[in-house]
């Protein structure tokens, strides 16, 4: 299989962005994006009228196929370097987020699709 997960993790946060989004306007959050290399992908904080973070919430998005009718495992990523060190490739520092929330989608592959040209056409096809 020739794919790339960085791609489809992309696209699911691309997804998942909106309703973030929406229910965090709803809650009084602001939301804040990070690059692709810093933890978390999402993180939502709520501040009191003098500005003082009452919840700082970081949330992942982490993706998965299925392959042989299991899940495989979930990667880490960035989640992984700033374990070792809690300012390294983080938005805020890890002190100031309340909760760690992970989304995560499990995905099926399909096979890709077969490229044609004149020479091997199906048959029934005409050109």
């Amino acid at each position: 299989m020739d794919y790339d997960t960085k791609v489809i993790n992309t696209i699911f946060e691309r997804l998942s962005s909106p309703v973030l989004r929406t229910i965090a306007r709803e809650h009084g959050f602001i939301v804040e994006n990070a690059n692709q290399t810093t933890y978390p992908d999402f993180t939502l904080t709520r501040s009191d009228d003098f500005n003082h973070i009452i919840q700082r919430i970081a949330i992942d998005i982490k993706t998965t196929c299925y392959l042989s009718g299991r899940p495989m495992g979930l990667v880490p990523g960035s989640y992984k370097s700033f374990i070792r060190n809690d300012t390294k490739n983080i938005v805020h520092h890890d002190s100031t987020y309340t909760d760690h929330w992970v989304i995560g989608f499990i995905y099926s592959r399909i096979s890709a699709f077969e490229e044609y040209d004149l020479t091997n056409t199906p048959s029934g096809w005409r050109y």
